[in-house]
């Protein structure tokens, strides 16, 4: 083998070597960051299940989840994009849950007996409700 080569392959190695060690060392702190992330991911689900955020019977997908970083951030930036609705639902002045209120529940009838009118406070010609009536029948007995 002439020098040229013997000095290409030493070259080859070194940088061999120097690759190995960097994807070893990124290895390293992937396994680490795994390793932190499996530790917390318990606590974090029973604060979920604590709080009415999760069930229990949710509790193996809501772990499986949070352990892939895409799903994750599809959680993260769905709970962010509700936060900020809500957020602006509340500066506006209004809390919208997004059920709206059919006409029928929307109406006061609570003062409403048809005779009076539809307000409180309306006078009724004396005898015109059934109350009347029957309080006059015992007093008249």
């Amino acid at each position: 083998m002439s020098p040229a080569t013997m000095q290409q392959v030493v070259r080859f190695v070194k940088l061999s070597s120097l690759f190995a060690g960097r994807a070893n060392d990124e290895l390293k702190t992937y396994r680490t960051q795994r390793t932190k992330v499996a530790e917390a991911l318990p606590s974090l689900v029973d604060r979920l299940i604590q709080q009415g955020q999760l069930t229990e019977g949710q509790r193996k997908e809501a772990l499986a989840v949070l352990q892939d970083p895409q799903q994750m951030l599809g959680l993260l930036e769905q709970a962010t994009t509700k936060l900020a609705a809500a957020e602006k639902s509340l500066a506006e002045g209004r809390l919208n849950s997004g059920v709206p209120v059919p006409p029928e529940r929307s109406v006061k009838r609570a003062s409403d007996d048809g005779a009076r009118g539809g307000f409180v406070g309306r006078r009724a010609p004396l005898g015109a409700r059934e109350s009347d009536r029957i309080f006059h029948e015992m007093v008249n007995q």
